[in-house]
């Protein structure tokens, strides 16, 4: 896939959104800054996820359309996905089992083998995951096998999605089945956004789309005014139905929108959001870390104003995150793809 700027962008801002939701709950503590930073302006950041559910369907499709129907490509889509993921993810898992080892959780369900097992190979159910964050990454490797089976056959796999849709929208609509991990797994709304990012990149790879303008800025427009009416409306159900399919919808508006404008116009991006999205995983994975961090000096600046602190801790967050995207991500990415290439030399 060619380089695309836009969406590069997008993925920091989103890395940044949930960075900042979750800043909000673990500093507005009463045992930390007891107040939620800038009156809890950034509650609908978790919004963030919805975007790169989008996102992923999006690439994925993008990226493999042509390999559909072509099984000898298999084991190249799964050594991509394998070295994208899971390295980067174990080294911040380890990172964070030394920690809770000094520093344990209440329930300790970090030291149930169940638990530790379900985290490494990122399994759903039980009870969840050791790294909060990595439970969007059980839902990333169920849609990658999901699309596998079109790399096997293209029928068997139209079939599946097909499927899946029918049993999603039937549990949306009527949620006859009942609440279990299967069901809350493969069936919840999150996974809408998987077709819709494949829909998009097939109207990307079609060329049909028009009013790229008008779609990029219908999307930034549904997204964040939803996420406003969020954060300041009162009496919102948690987790509204509503607000998370307008999230999807925004989201894949603005992927379709500077998607196409840029393939036709180009797009100059600043410098720093590239910069962000680069290191977008690494923010992802690594912000909750570095928020307990801060959350444990908090009297140390209590002198500074809720706001300053607040921000403070949002620009160490990123910055941590770039520094461990150079120094620890791309660099073991490099090195495990080194040792694909030797071991599997006819991979292409």
């Amino acid at each position: 896939m060619n380089k695309l700027d836009g969406i590069e962008a997008g993925r920091g801002i989103a890395a940044l959104l949930v960075l900042l939701a979750h800043a909000t709950i673990i500093l507005g503590l009463p045992q930390n800054l007891g107040v939620d930073g800038f009156n809890g302006l950034f509650e609908f950041g978790h919004a963030g996820v919805e975007f790169f559910f989008v996102l992923s369907g999006f690439i994925i499709f993008y990226i493999h359309h042509q390999d559909i129907a072509r099984p000898d490509r298999l084991s190249n889509y799964w050594q991509k996905r394998f070295v994208r993921i899971v390295p980067t993810y174990w080294i911040v898992l380890a990172l964070y089992g030394c920690i809770l080892v000094f520093s344990p959780t209440a329930q300790r369900h970090e030291r149930e083998f169940d638990t530790i097992f379900r985290s490494i190979f990122l399994l759903p159910g039980g009870h969840g995951q050791i790294l909060g964050v990595a439970w969007t990454l059980t839902r990333e490797l169920l849609f990658y096998s999901m699309f596998s089976v079109l790399l096997i056959n293209r029928k068997a796999g139209i079939v599946l999605f097909i499927s899946w849709f029918s049993l999603l929208s039937i549990q949306l609509l009527f949620q006859p089945f009942p609440s279990v991990v299967l069901v809350d797994f493969t069936l919840q709304l999150f996974n809408l956004g998987f077709f819709l990012g494949m829909f998009a990149a097939k109207l990307i790879v079609s060329k049909r789309v028009i009013f790229e303008k008008a779609l990029m800025t219908l999307g930034l427009l549904l997204f964040f005014s939803v996420g406003l009416f969020e954060s300041f409306a009162e009496n919102i159900p948690k987790g509204w139905w509503l607000l998370h399919t307008c999230y999807l919808l925004g989201s894949t508006l603005f992927i379709v929108g500077v998607v196409s404008y840029e393939q036709k116009h180009g797009l100059k991006v600043p410098r720093f959001l590239l910069t962000i999205g680069k290191a977008s995983y690494s923010i992802y994975l690594t912000h909750v870390i570095v928020l307990m961090i801060f959350a444990e000096v908090t009297n140390l600046f209590m002198w500074l104003s809720p706001n300053v602190f607040f921000s403070l801790c949002i620009v160490g967050s990123v910055f941590a995150g770039i520094l461990f995207s150079k120094f620890v991500e791309f660099p073991v990415i490099s090195v495990v793809n080194g040792w694909f290439k030797a071991k599997l030399p006819k991979v292409a």
